[in-house]
């Protein structure tokens, strides 16, 4: 989690030092960097789960709830399941707030113009 904290929070300290800070816009980052951190240590955890491939987390990770039985790997799913979508959420409402637009189809050139039409074009 920090090392996904870290990039972000050095963004908003370079935005606050040029003037240009934005606490709410910070939060929905930060948010979202760490919604999407926490859905791939879930999905992961699932599935090393399932293909049984543990390497060294017993010593990595000795208090894992998912290796002591304490949740189900179901919860773990639905975990990240839910952290993706609120992620993708905050990402969503990023791209809307900031009105960013995806392209559609590629730009024309600028030179471009259309064929010049004739009397027979009708």
């Amino acid at each position: 989690m920090i090392v996904s904290a870290i990039p972000t929070c050095l963004g908003g300290a370079l935005a606050y030092a040029h003037g240009s800070f934005d606490l709410v816009l910070f939060l929905l980052v930060l948010g979202g960097v760490l919604m999407a951190q926490s859905a791939a240590d879930f999905i992961d955890d699932y599935c090393d789960y399932y293909a049984q491939n543990f390497g060294n987390k017993d010593q990595q990770f000795h208090d894992s709830p998912l290796l002591s039985g304490r949740i189900t790997p179901r919860q773990v799913l639905i975990a990240g399941l839910v952290c993706t979508a609120v992620a993708g959420g905050i990402g969503v409402y990023l791209l809307i707030l900031e009105h960013l637009q995806l392209p559609s189809e590629p730009p024309r050139p600028a030179l471009a113009r259309p064929p010049p039409q004739t009397e027979m074009d009708c």
